[in-house]
This record gives C-alpha cells, sequence and structure tokens, in this order.
C-alpha cells in the first residue's frame, strides 16, 4: 500500500505548481514535489527524512502544532504557515493536509499553495482604499489622478468637481484636455509629453479650464507621475488650485492700493491689512500660500483665533500688533491645516489707524539652526564614545557607555543595546538609557522575520544590513506590535541600527526619541556612524582577548 501511495503521490507531484509533501507516521517528510525547489529553493531529496515541523519557521511553531491536531482529529485540515527558504526568507503558504490511513501507520499529504501573490493582491487593494480616503479626506484643492494613455481623469475629488463645473459621470466622461481652455492647451500638452518622455518629473503650470457653464477658471496645477519600475508612467497625480478669485483679486488692487502693491512687488514676504477694528481686509499670496487662509475666509471670522488658538499666545500677540513700532517679533503660527510653523512679523500703523503686517516663514531657518544643533550633539558624542572605547574594559561596560551618550543628548531619551541570539535571532538586551528602564526585558524583538516581532525595525535592518528607522513611531504598521509600550514611554520616532562583528550583525542598537520626524538623513547618518564606532569597540575587546 505505501508502494502505491508513492507511485500516486510521483504522479500528482509533476502535475501541479504547488509544494507537495507526504509525511510518514513518524512526522517526516518522505517524498516531495520539485516545487520545492522552485519555492524555496531547498532540493528534494534535502527534505526527505526531515521532520515536517522544521520547514516552518520558529515563530509559526505554536499554530502549526494547532494545525496538526486538527488535522489528526478532523482527518482532513487547511490552514497557513511560513516555510522557511533556503535564503533564510520565509513564504507565506495555504497548505490543504489529509490523513491518509495506512496498515503501516497514518501518513499525510499535504499541498502548500504559495500566497505571495494574494497577500500582494491584498496590499493592492489596501493602497486603493488609501486612495479614497486621500480624495475625500482632502477637500481643500482639487486633486486627481489621470491616465497617459487617454488623458481621462480616472480618479479626482469632490473639489476638483466644484472648480470645473461637472458632475462626478461627466468628469469621469469628459478628458481633461477637453476641458482645457484652447490657448492654454499647447503649453500643458508640451509638458505632459516631456513628462511622458521621461524628460521631466512633473511640472507646475497655471493654466485655465472652461467650466461646464462656459466661464473661465483660472487654475495652478501641479503634476507629478507615478511611474512603474520600467519608467514608464503608470497615472499621473495632479493638484488643481482655483485661483480665479486670487487673480481678480490681485488685478483690482494694482489699481485700488497703489502703495500697498509696491511693497508686495518688491518684498517676497506674506503682507497682511487689518482695519482699525482688526478686521482683514487684505493678506498677499504669500500669506495665502504659507498660511493656507485666503481672504474670503479670514473675513468670516477673527483671524487671530484661527493663527493663534492658544489664548496666552494670542493676547501676546494683540499686544504686539496694538504697539506696531516697526521691530520684528518671532511667533508660532498655526496654518488653515493645522501645521504650526516659524514665523516672525513687524507691523505698522497708518494714518486712519490701518496696520499693515509683514511676516516672514523662518521655519526652515529655524529647522537649520535646530539641524545644526543635533549635528554639533551628534559630533560631540561620536567624540565622547571614542573616549570611551579607549577606556572600556568589557563589553557590559562599552555597550552601556555608548547608551548613556546617546541618551544624555537632547535630541533622545531612550537608548538600548541588544545582543543577538545566533540560534532564534532574538535581541535581547545587554544596556539601557536610562539604566531602569527595566521594560526593555519584556520587549521581544528579533531579527527573524516570521513572526510580527522580526518584522520591526530590528528585522528591517537586519535585512537591509543598515539603518531602519520610524519617524511615525505611533503611526507606522510594523511599529504596532510595541505602539503601547512607546505610547507609555512617548516615544514619536526611533531607528535601530546593525553592530557588527568580523562583519556579521551581532547586536542592535535602538535609539528613540519624543519628537516626530527626528530621523532625518544626516542623523541617520551620523547614528550609524556611532553604531559603527561601537562595533570597531567591540572588536577591539576581542582582540585584546
Amino acid at each position: 500500500m505505501e508502494a502505491e501511495l508513492r507511485k500516486t503521490f510521483g504522479l500528482l507531484a509533476g502535475a501541479v505548481n504547488d509544494i507537495i509533501l507526504l509525511v510518514d507516521p513518524a512526522g517526516c517528510i518522505a517524498e516531495a514535489n520539485d516545487r520545492v525547489e522552485t519555492l524555496l529553493g531547498i532540493t528534494p531529496a534535502a527534505l526527505q527524512g526531515q521532520p515536517l515541523r522544521a520547514l516552518s519557521l520558529p515563530a509559526e511553531q505554536e499554530p502549526l502544532e494547532a494545525a496538526l491536531a486538527r488535522l489528526a482529529e478532523a482527518g482532513s485540515a487547511i490552514f497557513e504557515t511560513i516555510y522557511r527558504c533556503a535564503d533564510g526568507d520565509g513564504l507565506p503558504v495555504e497548505v490543504s493536509a489529509r490523513v491518509i490511513k495506512l496498515d503501516d501507520g497514518d501518513f499525510l499529504l499535504l499541498v502548500a499553495r504559495d500566497l505571495t501573490d494574494r497577500l500582494r493582491a491584498e496590499e493592492e487593494r489596501r493602497n486603493a482604499e488609501a486612495w479614497t480616503r486621500l480624495f475625500f479626506d482632502l477637500p481643500f484643492v482639487g486633486m486627481a489622478v489621470s491616465l497617459p494613455h487617454n488623458r481621462q481623469w480616472y480618479r479626482f475629488n469632490d473639489r476638483l468637481c466644484e472648480i470645473l463645473g461637472y458632475t462626478r459621470e461627466e468628469m469621469a466622461r469628459i478628458p481633461w484636455d477637453a476641458m482645457t481652455h484652447p490657448e492654454d492647451l499647447d503649453k500643458d500638452l508640451g509638458e505632459f509629453e516631456r513628462t511622458l518622455r521621461g524628460e521631466s518629473d512633473g511640472y507646475e503650470i497655471e493654466k485655465r479650464f472652461v467650466r461646464r457653464d462656459g466661464e473661465i477658471v483660472e487654475t495652478a496645477i501641479n503634476v507629478k507621475p507615478v511611474r512603474g519600475k520600467d519608467g514608464k508612467v503608470r497615472y499621473f497625480f495632479a493638484i488643481v488650485e482655483d485661483v480665479t478669485l486670487r487673480r481678480a483679486a490681485e488685478r483690482d488692487l494694482m489699481h485700488e492700493k497703489e502703495l500697498l502693491q509696491a511693497t508686495l512687488d518688491n518684498i517676497p514676504v506674506m503682507i497682511s491689512v487689518f482695519d482699525d477694528q482688526g478686521r482683514t481686509q487684505m493678506v498677499n499670496r504669500a500669506f495665502e500660500t504659507t498660511l493656507g487662509w485666503k481672504l474670503h475666509e479670514l473675513q468670516d471670522f477673527s483671524p487671530f483665533e484661527r493663527l493663534y488658538p492658544d489664548p496666552e499666545q494670542r493676547r501676546e500677540v494683540m499686544e504686539w500688533i496694538k504697539r506696531a513700532d516697526g521691530f520684528w517679533g518671532d511667533f508660532r503660527t498655526t496654518t488653515r491645516d493645522g501645521r504650526v510653523i516659524d514665523t516672525s512679523w513687524a507691523d505698522v500703523t497708518l494714518r486712519d489707524g490701518t496696520k499693515i503686517g509683514i511676516g516672514l516663514d523662518i521655519s526652515e531657518r529655524k529647522e537649520t539652526e535646530a539641524r545644526m544643533e543635533r549635528s554639533l550633539s551628534l559630533y560631540s558624542a561620536l567624540s565622547e564614545i571614542n573616549h570611551c572605547i579607549v577606556r572600556a574594559t568589557s563589553v557590559e561596560e562599552l555597550l552601556q557607555a555608548g547608551c548613556r551618550v546617546l541618551g544624555e543628548q537632547p535630541m533622545f531619551h531612550i537608548a538600548w543595546v541588544g545582543l543577538i541570539d545566533p540560534g532564534t535571532g532574538r535581541v535581547r538586551p545587554t544596556a539601557r538609557y536610562p539604566t531602569d528602564f527595566d521594560v526593555v526585558d519584556q520587549v521581544h524583538v528579533s531579527i527573524y522575520p516570521g513572526g510580527v516581532e522580526g518584522r520591526g525595525l530590528a528585522g528591517m535592518a537586519a535585512k537591509r544590513g543598515g539603518p531602519a528607522v520610524s519617524n511615525d513611531f505611533l503611526g507606522d504598521p510594523i511599529t504596532q506590535p510595541w505602539r503601547e509600550v512607546a505610547t507609555r514611554f512617548q516615544v514619536h520616532s526611533g531607528g535601530a541600527f546593525p553592530i557588527r562583528q568580523e562583519g556579521r550583525i551581532t547586536a542592535m542598537l535602538f535609539v528613540y526619541s519624543d519628537q516626530k520626524y527626528l530621523f532625518d538623513a544626516h542623523v541617520t547618518a551620523l547614528l550609524d556612524e556611532f553604531a559603527r564606532d561601537l562595533s570597531f569597540g567591540l572588536e577591539r575587546l576581542a582582540l585584546k582577548k
């Protein structure tokens, strides 16, 4: 009977594209078809005699045991697991299993189907849902995706329909070039074709559309291509801003407010004009672009309640405007979309009580200053760790010194180092800062990608062979398993940095901050250099021994 079973297995094995396994009563693989070598990189001969459980990744052992128990009870079962590939990666599979009872004992016939395509399809579906949320959650400007081959509006938001005056059904049917003003079409198509040929990474132009009712609407459009791996454009993403009212207001202001227009023509800064009652009379383009508020919006309410929602800060701003002595003052200003940016303002008062505010967006300057401070701090940390390397007499002393040096920097509040168990891939905490940060001993982190704990920053860093960072720790899907701990300790960004000995990753440095978006390319590079210094220190200690 067993010979007949093996003969049947041979016929079946060559007829399907799935992995087929025959498992003997001892739980070892008796036969495997050639697909194991194609999908896993392991020859059938190498699997013969191996325990079935050894084929799944360590993190899959517990659910596999449960599935095999169901199989033994019911005689058949369908379950999912992750098989180990020859290169250490995992292959997600769906297994259909059946018990075959023979005189020699119970054999198992398993058919494992590659789930990679299905998971990719699910990812594409999630991306499609994200697109939908993008269009409906951002109604401030017109937004659309268009197809390159027929110039159709493929996806678009309600705001774009409002700008152009068409219903959704009409928008889906009429291509964008048919809505473009004839005098602007050649300019738009020229940029479109340049981008399509790969000569441009997108374009920004001002153009006119002809609305459904025949009215002309002036717009500023920003078009970016999304290319496939072959470099060809898959679709275009466009932001369309209706600037009709702004352009009309600018033309009127050229005739009605000569003094203010001269100021606007010569100073590329934010300008706002208020009457003696604090009502907004005019804001310029830089004001609208920087802060997001249009004139007609500011006229519907007191602008200072939106620009400065904190009562104490608003009181300081109002006192500054009341003095209007021409001196500059720095303030944190809230934009229409809720961002808070650094600005600097000077106010002057005209004889009729009108106040003119002149403002600068100094966010870039402030960020540059902050970046310089971070750089100086990290260069200081690199210098200090080099001194520690010279003095250290043990691995624990060196790693603890590294955590202390980083943890004492103003931008970081937690740092720890874990040695990697070569058998399990588990990262075991060895040093930490603060020294009483004992919760790290309860956090499970691995560099193997099989389970969720191996799909975080450590797993990414190990797979890349370089740093892995998250600048929105509480919102990043890959850090979800550690979100509860991160919330408790106010971790908003973090990174994992490999530490090597003799070219092999043997430890991982973790650094966290209570600030979002801290780990830019420069900070990441300096921390990677810090990790390399620790690698050098560990090798130096090994040579001493």
